[in-house]
């Protein structure tokens, strides 16, 4: 969540159900430090699902 800086972070947890926010947080909490290129991997990842998603949080 360091990455993405907390008014992002805050706007991703109010559009993600509590289920997945659980299982985020418990994978995070298994890792201590995550490598560059999988944080990188994982939030380009993220912003094409919601770049196609009709419901674009951002906007």
């Amino acid at each position: 969540m360091n990455y993405l800086g907390p008014d992002a972070a805050k706007t991703l947890f109010r559009h993600i159900d509590d289920g997945d926010i659980r299982k985020l947080l418990g994978s995070m909490a298994r890792y201590r430090i995550v490598p560059v290129d999988v944080t990188k991997r994982v939030l380009e990842e993220y912003y094409e699902m919601i770049s196609e998603s009709e419901d674009y949080i951002f906007s």
